[in-house]
């Protein structure tokens, strides 16, 4: 035990000790730049992040202002052809009242033509009767 307690075991101690000492402080200062490093890249990446979300913000705007603007343009055509299919359909509503009309006409004048040919045929049959009876 007294080999233990010798005074150049307790330098050999100290020395191994100031060594250990002597890395961790190194340690410690690679440990600080690494640190600062990883602030420096966390305020980078925080900025990056930050200048990202304000250009989505701006980019989600946009977008809102276009679909405001297409929406309005599509109520727009939406009103217009309502219009335009209204006044097609008062059109084609007044021409097949003009073509009814005619029809009408035209069904009027063919049942006069045929009761006038039917009549015409009795006249003509009286006509042949009375001649069949008078002498030649």
């Amino acid at each position: 035990m007294a080999d233990d307690d010798s005074p150049i075991r307790t330098d050999e101690h100290l020395i191994a000790l100031r060594g250990m000492w002597e890395e961790m402080k190194l340690l410690g200062r690679k440990i600080d730049r690494t640190n600062d490093r990883l602030d420096a890249v966390r305020t980078d990446l925080s900025a990056r992040i930050d200048r990202t979300n304000d250009r989505l913000d701006a980019v989600r705007t946009d977008l809102s202002a276009r679909i405001d603007a297409v929406s309005e343009r599509i109520d727009g055509v939406r009103t217009e052809f309502v219009r335009v299919l209204a006044d097609a359909d008062i059109r084609l509503s007044t021409e097949l009242l003009a073509v009814r009309q005619t029809l009408d006409g035209l069904n009027a004048l063919l049942r006069e033509r045929f009761a006038s040919q039917a009549e015409l045929l009795k006249l003509r049959e009286r006509v042949d009767r009375l001649e069949q009876r008078l002498p030649p």
